[in-house]
């Protein structure tokens, strides 16, 4: 039996559409592939979304049978003129560890940055973790060089707790506790 997939995410001007086993084979095809999967036109994807990452989320539903919704989103904006469009990709590094935390992450397309859609998607994002009992705090990891991705942590309602994973990152989190 599958796991049951998550229902996309909605925001005011985005739908965000969790990557499925299907959906990341589609990807792997080419952009052309994955925007019919998608029903989205699909000309380029951020940079930082590597084919690795791709392979990785799609090994990942081999090896956890909770991955559904707790990987790779696709960002569409759903603009007044009917064109949907995939502007970006975000998501979990897996499904809540045992200490309750979950990584999140995001990108956008070059030319659909500083409209607000970074935000808008990690707040989506960061919401859905929350509805999940298991999760205590949601974790991100940036570095201080990159100004507009801290500005969207800061926004989301993060705060800097310290040094990140990987050398001179920094590392933000937001918490449940927060919330109540």
């Amino acid at each position: 039996m599958s796991p049951a997939l998550p229902p996309d995410l909605h925001t005011e001007r985005l739908q965000l559409i969790a990557a499925t086993p299907e959906i990341l084979r589609a990807h792997l095809e080419g952009l052309p592939t994955l925007g019919e999967v998608l029903g989205a036109q699909v000309d380029v994807l951020p940079s930082e979304l590597e084919e690795t990452t791709i392979r990785w989320s799609l090994d990942a539903f081999d090896r956890h049978e909770d991955a559904a919704g707790w990987l790779l989103w696709y960002f569409v904006v759903e603009p007044e003129d009917d064109v949907r469009r995939v502007i970006g990709v975000g998501g979990y590094k897996g499904p809540p560890s045992g200490e309750g935390t979950v990584e999140v992450g995001y990108a956008v397309v070059e030319d659909a940055q500083r409209n607000g859609y970074a935000t808008e998607a990690t707040s989506a994002l960061v919401r859905r973790a929350f509805e999940d009992d298991r999760v205590r705090a949601v974790l991100a990891e940036t570095y201080p060089t990159l100004a507009p991705s801290i500005g969207v942590l800061e926004k989301c309602g993060f705060a800097c707790v310290g040094k990140g994973a990987e050398d001179g990152g920094i590392r933000y989190a937001f918490l449940r506790a927060w919330l109540e």
